[in-house]
């Protein structure tokens, strides 16, 4: 029986995302400037409620710099006993292995099926409704970015300023490019499951979502921008 994800809507939110970041991020673009227009691409200000957009602005472009700085510091994986996270279990760890570390071993081909054989794992392992939310957001932000990243190696691209050197052939670029796409795939992911929880209890779970939402987007663009 085939395991449904309980969160189909995310991805073609996270695609059009980057649509617009892409469309709208200026040339040679600072961290800054990549924040600022992913917080335009999520929110649309009420120009009724000035005090809850600003409310609402500082939230969300507090997302991409608090999932960075962990991303830099290893924060979900290869953490001993004494760093290791505390908001995931053993057996999310253990999900979150395959997630991240499994998908670079993956031929491109499989990506999708892979993730969709972590489902699987996901609903196998015995965890509460409440555990598998963050893996379920991060398996379909990996199977939504996986196809955008596909989608958009062959050129001509919007992102072809960040995917293509002129040095060399269109073709060893895409080859570049495809070898590249697991990391992007892994780093969105990473975003996701870093962003989940950001929120303290009382926690609202449809804002711990939008989050983990604005965490994958977030981290996979600027992977792809800034190389990191």
């Amino acid at each position: 029986m085939t395991i449904q994800n309980p969160y189909p809507t995310l991805g073609p939110k996270l695609k059009t995302a980057l649509d617009y970041i892409i469309a709208n991020l200026p040339l040679n673009p600072t961290f800054e400037n990549l924040n600022n227009t992913i917080s335009d691409a999520i929110y649309t200000p009420d120009p009724n409620d000035p005090i809850m957009n600003e409310l609402l602005q500082l939230y969300i472009k507090s997302v991409l710099p608090n999932v960075y700085n962990s991303y830099l510091n290893s924060a979900l994986i290869g953490a001993d006993e004494t760093n290791a996270p505390v908001k995931y279990t053993a057996k999310q760890q253990s999900v979150i292995s395959l997630l991240l570390e499994g998908i670079k071993a993956v031929p491109l081909q499989q990506l999708e099926s892979y993730l969709n054989m972590v489902e699987e794992k996901i609903v196998a392992a015995g965890m509460s409704y409440e555990e598998q939310t963050p893996l379920f957001i991060a398996t379909a932000a990996g199977k939504a970015l996986t196809q955008y990243w596909l989608l958009h190696i062959p050129q001509p691209s919007p992102w072809a300023s960040y995917m293509v050197d002129p040095s060399i052939t269109a073709q060893a670029m895409d080859a570049v490019n495809y070898a590249k796409l697991p990391q992007w795939v892994a780093a969105g992911m990473q975003g996701s499951l870093l962003a989940y929880g950001i929120i303290k209890p009382p926690q609202l779970q449809p804002a711990d979502i939008a989050t983990a939402a604005i965490g994958a987007i977030a981290l996979s663009a600027g992977k792809v921008v800034f190389k990191w």
